[in-house]
């Protein structure tokens, strides 16, 4: 099994023009994160750094009863 970080990747989710989304595992608290990551291409790019970041501002915002349950 793949690994991100401490996260064990289950599986690709989708992916798009910036990147790919994958589920994975937080071992300790077993526990289902989706973590995107962005194409190595576009890493550098300030513009596509700027949206990845207020994409994280809006998720951060949502109640945890809007996000759903894995």
């Amino acid at each position: 099994m793949a690994r991100i970080d401490k996260y064990e990747v289950v599986g690709e989710i989708g992916r798009g023009g910036m990147g790919a989304v994958y589920k994975a595992l937080h071992p300790q608290f077993k526990k289902f994160v989706a973590i995107k990551e962005v194409r190595a291409d576009l890493a550098n790019n300030p513009e596509i750094l700027k949206r990845f970041e207020q994409e994280i501002e809006v998720l951060a915002q949502l109640p945890r009863s809007f996000l759903p349950e894995t």
